[in-house]
């Protein structure tokens, strides 16, 4: 039996859009999108557009939250920074996350060495982001103590 489903262009990239290079992402979406397409001997667009909905949802409540539950409630309150710096196109660097936490660098670096440590936040340059795509957004949605 042949196990082989291809996928059409359109649908390799929105999945491919949609898990942001993240190894992890990729075999959720790319499981959601086999399941979608069910009897069909292509992997379609209409296929790939459940499949994030579902991926999605899955991310969140498996990957996305339990990292967020692992978090102290400081490190919570510095993603959730790093998430609103992101969101408001500001880079997340440990400067701009300190004045906005009215702190000094010094005084989180063992929050931000933990998250490093952790893998939930990597370094691109000076900039912190968050390594798993989409939890940024997530973390927004989150209650968060500095709200």
């Amino acid at each position: 039996m042949h196990a082989g489903r291809p996928l059409d262009l359109d649908a390799a990239e929105r999945l491919a859009l949609e898990a942001g290079g993240y190894p992890y992402a990729i075999q959720v979406y790319g499981h959601y999108a086999w399941r979608a397409s069910d009897g069909a001997p292509r992997i379609t667009l209409e296929a790939a557009a459940v499949a994030c909905a579902r991926a999605g949802r899955a991310l969140a409540q498996g990957l996305y939250a339990g990292r967020w539950s692992a978090a102290s409630p400081t490190q919570r309150t510095y993603l959730a920074t790093v998430a609103r710096l992101a969101v408001d196109g500001t880079p997340a660097t440990g400067r701009a996350i300190a004045d906005r936490l009215e702190r000094t660098t010094r005084q989180l670096s063992s929050v931000r060495s933990d998250l490093l440590k952790q893998g939930t936040l990597t370094v691109d340059g000076d900039e912190l982001r968050f390594t798993i795509p989409g939890m940024a957004e997530w973390v927004l949605d989150q209650p968060s103590p500095n709200r």
